[in-house]
């Protein structure tokens, strides 16, 4: 049964099914550089959100940064501060100090005083005594 019209049936379903195989093939390149077009593209927006991300990060830490120094700032101005209501206190307790003695120093010219006052009464009366004493002789 190899007729010319099997052999020309045979020759044309040969070609269908090369020329299908081709579309396959065709078909397959079509798809496979439609992923590589997508997984390109996936790249580029992941490189872009990337560098976006870094920017950010960037700007972060500068940020950051900035706020240690200011936070470093505060910290040695405090220290400052510290030190300053010490020495005040310092020269608080000496002037406390001070005050003390100068009471302690004021009562005992206070206590002086009086008694050289009662020892001045005294004389005064004495001597008002010797008067009246002379006078009387």
């Amino acid at each position: 049964m190899h007729t010319q019209e099997m052999e020309e049936a045979m020759a044309i379903l040969k070609q269908f099914s090369e020329k299908e195989k081709a579309y396959d093939r065709y078909m397959l390149r079509v798809e496979y550089l439609r992923e590589q077009n997508t997984m390109r593209e996936d790249k580029e927006i992941a490189e872009a959100e990337l560098k976006k991300t870094m920017q950010d990060l960037h700007h972060f830490e500068n940020k950051l940064e900035q706020s240690e120094n200011k936070l470093e700032q505060s910290e040695n101005k405090l220290e400052q501060s510290e030190n300053k209501l010490e020495q005040s206190e310092n020269k608080l307790e000496r002037s406390e100090s001070k005050l003390e003695q100068s009471k302690s120093k004021l009562e005992q010219s206070e206590m002086d005083l009086n008694q050289l006052r009662q020892s001045t009464e005294e004389k005064d009366k004495e001597i008002e005594k010797l008067k009246q004493q002379l006078l009387n002789k």
